[in-house]
């Protein structure tokens, strides 16, 4: 058997490895296993109806019964795990609330990261909801953030938290109107969301409590 020949140093291939070698580091590989935590807890298919029954019986409809719909879907242009999250009122699934992209990505693998995205074009991508082969098209100018700043992602009992109000992120935009922060919280078979005004700390109830129906899966 022939033998393989010896690596020289200060090669090509000699630097190259060592690149690798050096990307694969403890928190490379921390961040690697938080993507994988999370493209399995999320997909699915939510409603919040036990939080509507409850507001309704106390008298104070602040979350009206929806379905969220989460995908995982392939745009890599836009993160390395992007959810399209279509949300649709309960009482009539016609009606389309809102169509959104969570991405999620790690930050040269210090943190694990998300943001919300809006199409810039809604009627053009409306069908992405049943159809999600035609979102793998999406170029990053057919988007638009919602948030100035991501939201940093953390691990949390049962998944994960993530809020975005992080220190020196601005409150407004360049029209001075304010910038809503987000606040997330991930486990099995649960989502909870919130958009707060600047400066205010999520609360309990602040936000809408998803529960993934049985049988719920998403592709």
């Amino acid at each position: 058997m022939a033998e393989r020949p010896a690596i020289r140093p200060g090669s090509a291939l000699a630097v190259l490895l060592a690149g690798v070698l050096a990307a694969c580091t403890p928190q490379t590989e921390l961040r690697h296993s938080e993507l994988l935590d999370v493209a399995a807890l999320l997909p699915g298919v939510y409603d919040n109806r036990l939080q509507a029954e409850q507001e309704a019986m106390d008298g104070r409809v602040v979350h009206p019964a929806e379905l969220l719909d989460v995908a995982r879907i392939s745009v890599p242009v836009l993160g390395r795990l992007v959810f399209h999250v279509r949300e649709r009122s309960a009482g009539d699934l016609r009606r389309v609330l809102s169509d959104r992209l969570w991405v999620f990505d790690s930050e040269d693998g210090k943190q694990l990261v998300a943001q919300v995205y809006r199409f810039n074009d809604a009627a053009r991508w409306a069908g992405g909801g049943d159809d999600p082969e035609m979102l793998r098209s999406l170029m990053p100018q057919d988007v638009t953030a919602l948030a100035p700043c991501a939201l940093v992602v953390l691990r949390a009992p049962g998944g994960f938290s993530a809020h975005s109000g992080a220190v020196g992120c601005p409150a407004s935009d360049a029209t001075g109107a304010k910038r809503y922060v987000q606040h997330w919280q991930l486990a099995e078979g649960h989502v909870e969301f919130a958009e707060l005004p600047p400066g205010q700390a999520p609360a309990t109830g602040d936000g809408y409590r998803f529960a993934r129906l049985p049988g719920g899966e998403s592709n």
